[in-house]
This record gives C-alpha cells, sequence and structure tokens, in this order.
C-alpha cells in the first residue's frame, strides 16, 4: 500500500483508531516489558531520580514535560518556554539522603537556554578501620551536576519538530575517592502528523547520560546511559495521561504512567491532583509502585508536591517551587 493510499484511508479509519489507541498505549507500555528491578552497576545513579515533584507524583513520566524542568526529562521540552522559568526541588529520600536541584530557563530569538545545578548529600557516615572498629572519623559522599541546554524547533512542514541537547559536568565523592564525567542528552518530539488519529496526543523520544565512564580507585564504571520513549495525551476533559517506557544499561526495560486532572479555582488558580504508577519495585518489600501528589498554581508560580511510598526503605517526599517571569 502506498503512502497516499494510507493517507487517504486514515479519515475513514481514523474513528475506529481513535477508540483502539488510549488502551492499546497503555497496555504496550506495562505488558511488553519485564516487571524487574535490577541493583545498578553504574556509576552516578542519582541520575536516575527524577527532577520536579509533579513528575514524580505522575509516576516519574517525563518523555513529554515542557519547561524549565524538561532539561532533565527530554531537552527538547524547553521550546515550550514563553519567557524565563525558575524551579527549586527540595526531595527527602530514605537514609537522610537530600536530593536539591536548581532551574533556569530562558527563550530568547535563537532558541531556549537552560541551566541545571543538582546536589545529592547525606549526613556524615561513620568510619571503621580494617578490624571493624568505629575510628573517630567521619565522611559525606556527595553527588553533584551541572547542565548546561540548548533547544530549538527545527523547522519541518507542516510544523516544527522540538530538539534539544543537554550538557553535563558529573561529580562524585566518597570518602577519598573522587571522580568526574561528562556527559550529553539528546532529545525531541515526535512529529504529530504519526498520530492524526489521537487528538492532543504528543511523543518524545531521549537519550540520556551519553558519556564517557567515571572511575572509582583505577576502575571505570560506565553511566547510567537510558532511552527514554514516552506520550502524553487528553483521555478526559481537563485530565491527562502520560506514560514512559525507560531502558537503562544496567536494568531491563521499565514502564511508567501517570494521571494528572486540572480544576479552576477562581479566576486565576489551578489545583492539580495527581497519581502514578511505577514498575522498577520489583523485589522491594511493600513497594506496590504507587505514587501521589498535588499542585497548586496562581498566576505566576506553582507549588508541587509527591509522595512516593518505597515499602521497607521508606517514603519520598518532593517539594517543588516554580516561577514564571
Amino acid at each position: 500500500m502506498t503512502l497516499l493510499k494510507t493517507l487517504f484511508l486514515l479519515p475513514i479509519y481514523g474513528g475506529i483508531l481513535k477508540r483502539l489507541a488510549l488502551p492499546t498505549i497503555a497496555l504496550l507500555a506495562f505488558f511488553s516489558v519485564k516487571l524487574a528491578f535490577c541493583a545498578g552497576t553504574t556509576s552516578a545513579n542519582f541520575l536516575k531520580l527524577g527532577v520536579g515533584a509533579r513528575n514524580a507524583a505522575m509516576g516519574e513520566t517525563g518523555a513529554t514535560e515542557i519547561g524549565v524542568n524538561a532539561a532533565w526529562w527530554n531537552p527538547a521540552g524547553l521550546t515550550k518556554v514563553e519567557s524565563t522559568e525558575l524551579s527549586f526541588m527540595n526531595s527527602s529520600w530514605f537514609g537522610d539522603v537530600k536530593f536539591q536541584t536548581l532551574g533556569f530557563a530562558h527563550k530568547m530569538r535563537s532558541g531556549t537556554l537552560g541551566i541545571t545545578a543538582g546536589v545529592v548529600s547525606m549526613t556524615p557516615i561513620d568510619k571503621y578501620d580494617n578490624s571493624g572498629l568505629k575510628m573517630d572519623e567521619t565522611f559525606q559522599p556527595q553527588d553533584s551536576l551541572l547542565a548546561v541546554s540548548y533547544a530549538k524547533e527545527i523547522e519541518s512542514m507542516p510544523e516544527n519538530i522540538p530538539m534539544g541537547l543537554t550538557f553535563k559536568y558529573i561529580s562524585s565523592r566518597i570518602d577519598d575517592a573522587t571522580a568526574d564525567s561528562v556527559a550529553v542528552d539528546f532529545g525531541f518530539f515526535i512529529h504529530p502528523l504519526f498520530f492524526p488519529f489521537i487528538e492532543g496526543l504528543k511523543a518524545g523520544v531521549a537519550v540520556q547520560n551519553l558519556g564517557k565512564s567515571m572511575k572509582f580507585n583505577k576502575k571505570l564504571y560506565p553511566l547510567p546511559l537510558n532511552i527514554k520513549v514516552g506520550a502524553s495525551f487528553p483521555i478526559l476533559a481537563n485530565t491527562i495521561m502520560a506514560a514512559d517506557i525507560n531502558k537503562c544499561i544496567d536494568t531491563d526495560p521499565v514502564a511508567n504512567i501517570g494521571f494528572e486532572h486540572y480544576m479552576l479555582i477562581g479566576e486565576e488558580a489551578l489545583f492539580s491532583p495527581r497519581i502514578g504508577y511505577r514498575t522498577n519495585v520489583k523485589g522491594i518489600e511493600d513497594a506496590n509502585g504507587i505514587s501521589f501528589g498535588i499542585g497548586l498554581s496562581y498566576r505566576r508560580i506553582a507549588f508541587d508536591y509527591a509522595f512516593v511510598p518505597y515499602g521497607e526503605l521508606d517514603n519520598v517526599n518532593k517539594l517543588s517551587i516554580l516561577f514564571f517571569f
């Protein structure tokens, strides 16, 4: 069948395809992957953590994220920044681990510039000698990241295609051992022409953490290279669904799904309850993969909160603040 015939028949079968598309995408996202949680064998695994409480509440989905936090998920989403955006996130993990990020994005004539800084820290840990005796010293592991992103809509017919690049400098310290690396993320949004039968659908692809291995004590550890594919689309009035599939080099494929509902409060405030599900918790006792959260925006400021249970490992709380200028 030629392309011309295919395009001719799309309107005829559009109604059928539209009804089947949403459940088909959801099923593919969950049942075409192995639900497994594998121990990481890479370095800088904090790069697998999500930025933004909204994304965390929606099951760590972000392939089609737009705005300042898109620099972490898919830099192509930075093209949707209208002027200037600033974000801050504080994430409290189990074991007194803190993950904090600061993001900045600014729309220019030639594209969108993004800058992201992140630090993972924890309370000091006691040192022990070779015989197992506690020493009078402590050490404090820390991971950090500084990233610069650039995104631009590439001219295409009939619509432009958003694309983005992120350049990262990554540093890790464990006691006296330190290591650093540089990496690149690349992402783009898939042209809507490929999905004419799903109104409002957005789809994105990103390759993350493509860079050199980190060297600890003369041994090389690769970065967590990841391929992300996902989509988001409206399913009901004021309700959207997002679904991602991630394949990292040291884990089996992981599928995530999330939902968000918008409710207008007055004329300028927006309240957004959210729920999500992650498939990367197998092997963690009492962890069911469900996450929850809410968002509240008023004029040029937005607050987002996420509650992410990890069963026996305890719960994770994330709080984000975004400013729009």
